[in-house]
């Protein structure tokens, strides 16, 4: 089975792409007020953020009429069924993100809400 594992990923972004989804238009500069907040928010990132990956081969794969199993576990998506079906898929990846930083009123109750995003890519 393959696993992967980075509790602390590189999460430096290009100039261009960070612009990019600041919502910049192609090919402006920022500059001023914005390019200053631009870099706090950057840099605010890099001393509070704790992004981490996972991914891992599932063992095994069953795409029932219903639902489907990835090493016994029951995913009723019906979107994640076909794409199985057409697939024809006997092996599957599966990986999970988070690229959040703690709330300040979450960490202060002890709670975190992160951002995650899980995606299946078929082998």
């Amino acid at each position: 089975m393959i696993e992967f594992t980075d509790m602390r990923p590189d999460v430096t972004v290009p100039p261009a792409e960070y612009q990019r989804l600041l919502g910049c238009p192609s090919g402006r500069t920022l500059d001023g007020r914005a390019a200053e907040l631009a870099g706090q928010a950057r840099d605010w990132y890099k001393g509070h953020g704790r992004p981490w990956i996972y991914a891992r081969q599932a063992d095994t794969v069953d795409v029932e009429a219903a639902s489907n199993r990835l090493d016994g576990v029951p995913f009723t998506a019906s979107r994640l069924r076909t794409m199985l079906q057409r697939a024809q898929a006997d092996e599957v990846a599966v990986g999970g993100v988070r690229a959040d930083a703690p709330h300040r009123s979450s960490s202060e109750s002890g709670r975190n809400r992160p951002v995650r995003s899980l995606s299946f890519q078929t082998m």
